[in-house]
């Protein structure tokens, strides 16, 4: 067909460029019309054809790229998770999880959810990669969970440690738009960890703790806003010795709140300049670095100093 499209072509061509006096065939007008009709129904047909078979390779090599691109997640993905294991020596896990009885809730990650699974990744690596790698160590930590829909005795959790099955938690979509909350949270979780791995440590009892507070202060689960400014600090809760709102529902929120905002360089900055005039804080701050250097000691001064983001 292309063929003979050519020649046609060529043949037109070639009579406009004839000199004048040359004798021109007799042609019937009608035949011509419908030869020439036949031609553009033909030349529609290539042109159909041509544009049929470019739309499918287009949608084709979407499919490839999108398939391509997913394989490169997966292969990201993997080298965190390995990256992890080698560094920490439990397991890192986002898929094949037995869900356990009793409060503990959770939905298993798919597919659809693996491009924001390698973003949590990358920055659950930043924060974790802050703890030495004998960090985990002798601590008989079975694992680590990213999960989504994650919920305890039907409350919405960002991440917990599952005393019983030894296997701390992470939901990946949960503040998924606030990241600066997502690494608060990884720090926060993983210091309810620590302490319930170690309760026997004395200068964290719970009295010895609520004792630092002002002697007018209950911890409360629903505490109160207040238009009072904090003395030592203008941005933080009004009651002297807190970091937030949170850390005022109980001493182990408050604990974890205290050890989260450490294990970021900004607001350790900040709680830093705050202690030399917050008597109480100070003395929280101190409780909770010894607390991290009895639970591993490769986290001692010059590990805090060498927090740096």
């Amino acid at each position: 067909m292309l063929m003979k499209s050519s020649k046609t072509s060529m043949k037109f061509f070639l009579s406009l460029i004839q000199p004048q006096d040359m004798p021109v065939p007799r042609t019937n007008p009608l035949k011509l019309m419908i030869k020439s009709q036949q031609m553009m129904l033909k030349k529609t047909h290539i042109v159909t054809l041509i544009g049929s078979f470019a739309i499918l390779m287009t949608l084709t090599n979407a499919q490839w790229v999108q398939a391509q691109s997913q394989s490169e997640i997966v292969n990201e993905i993997e080298a965190r998770v390995q990256k992890f294991q080698s560094r920490y020596g439990i397991p890192l896990v986002y898929k094949h999880l037995v869900k356990p009885s009793g409060d503990l809730h959770f939905v298993m990650l798919t597919e659809a959810n693996y491009v924001e699974l390698n973003t949590y990744l990358k920055l659950f690596e930043q924060e974790i990669n802050k703890y030495p790698p004998s960090f985990f160590k002798s601590r008989n930590i079975r694992g680590i969970a990213l999960v989504k829909r994650l919920f305890i005795q039907n409350k919405p959790a960002e991440g917990l440690y599952f005393y019983n099955h030894r296997v701390m938690f992470f939901d990946i979509l949960r503040n998924n738009h606030k990241r600066i909350a997502q690494r608060h949270s990884i720090h926060h979780e993983l210091f309810h960890m620590m302490s319930k791995q170690t309760p026997q440590y004395a200068p964290l009892n719970e009295d010895v703790w609520a004792s630092w507070n002002q002697h007018s202060f209950q911890y409360t689960t629903n505490p109160r806003l207040s238009k009072k400014i904090n003395p030592y600090n203008q941005y933080a809760p009004h009651e002297p010795g807190f970091v937030s709102y949170y850390a005022m529902t109980s001493v182990e929120e408050d604990k974890a709140e205290v050890f989260a905002c450490l294990m970021q360089y900004k607001h350790k900055k900040l709680i830093h300049e705050w202690i030399t005039k917050d008597r109480i804080m100070s003395k929280k701050v101190a409780a909770i670095k010894g607390f991290a250097f009895y639970f591993c000691s490769d986290m001692d001064t010059d590990f805090w100093n060498g927090i740096k983001n």
